[in-house]
């Protein structure tokens, strides 16, 4: 009954919402913004977007996915529209700046148990708000599974979401429209449901959860 994590679970968690938080505001990468591609002659290119951004000049490849044939296509003529969704922020602020913590940190600057699961364990500083990883083992690098899609005035990327150095963000560029591609290696996390009865303790000596 496993499943990956996906960036919904993790949000759960940290109750972070983008539709709220509007990553990239104001700009072509505003979560949640429609932007609009069209092909005019030549390498001529323009873009339009819901919040009111456009541009226009020249861009010689640009591809986009076509989800019913589930592959990438060049954009030859006409528009294609695609909606950015990427954004990556702090757990513990909820957003992207390291400021005091708001979430996921005990009285003595400590990540909780969930946040140790999720971001490895880490002590945050009261004072100027520095965030170390403390303990054995390594800062948990894992793939969510969740896809995104970095939309700019001239391109677009996409990638899949992660949890990287202790941050929820995503590697936005494993295909840009450009046709460049990129390749990266993660972990993978399983998400299983446990009984009642069942509990996780953590072992300092193993650096590892022990199921009780």
């Amino acid at each position: 009954g496993a499943k990956s994590i996906t960036v919904e679970d993790i949000n759960e968690i940290t109750g972070y919402n983008p539709e709220t938080a509007k990553y990239g505001e104001g700009n072509f990468n505003e979560y949640g913004n429609k932007v609009t591609y069209t092909r005019g002659s030549g390498t001529a290119l323009s873009s339009s977007a819901t919040n009111g951004q456009t541009w226009s000049g020249t861009q010689s490849t640009f591809n986009y996915y076509n989800k019913s044939t589930k592959e990438f296509v060049p954009l030859t003529s006409g528009s294609t529209e695609i909606t950015s969704t990427y954004y990556y922020y702090n757990p513990t602020t909820l957003n992207e700046e390291r400021a005091k913590p708001i979430k996921g940190v005990d009285e003595s600057g400590v990540y909780n148990t969930e946040y140790q699961m999720l971001f490895g364990k880490y002590t945050v500083d009261q004072n100027d708000y520095f965030r170390s990883f403390t303990g054995t083992g390594t800062v948990p690098c894992y793939w969510l599974a969740s896809d995104c899609a970095y939309a700019n005035n001239d391109f677009v990327s996409w990638g899949l979401r992660n949890v990287y150095g202790g941050v929820v963000s995503s590697d936005g560029h494993l295909y840009d429209s450009d046709g460049f591609e990129r390749s990266f290696s993660y972990g993978v996390r399983p998400v299983v449901s446990l009984k009642s009865d069942i509990s996780l303790e953590w072992n300092d000596t193993a650096g590892e959860w022990k199921i009780k």
